[in-house]
């Protein structure tokens, strides 16, 4: 969040609130993928797609290690989303 430090708590709020609006306002399947597509860059699906990954894996409670062998993805990266 360094990036937009200058943002205030309403502000951030605002803007979460108007991408979580979006993907509720979404009728099907189709309408989320071209949500996501208008919304996102190829490599920007990828990380995300990959942080649910990790996210997964975590509540089944499995351990760093297992996470970063599984998925080829580093420490400090599943780390980083269990705190």
């Amino acid at each position: 969040m360094r990036r937009y430090k200058f943002l205030d708590k309403d502000s951030i709020y605002a803007t979460v609130n108007k991408l979580r609006s979006a993907f509720l306002a979404a009728i099907d399947g189709n309408e989320v993928e071209n949500i996501i597509n208008g919304l996102l860059t190829p490599d920007e699906k990828l990380k995300i797609g990959r942080r649910i990954q990790i996210a997964e894996c975590l509540q089944k409670g499995m351990t760093v290690d297992e996470i970063c062998q599984k998925l080829k993805v580093g420490n400090t990266t599943v780390v980083f989303m269990g705190n």
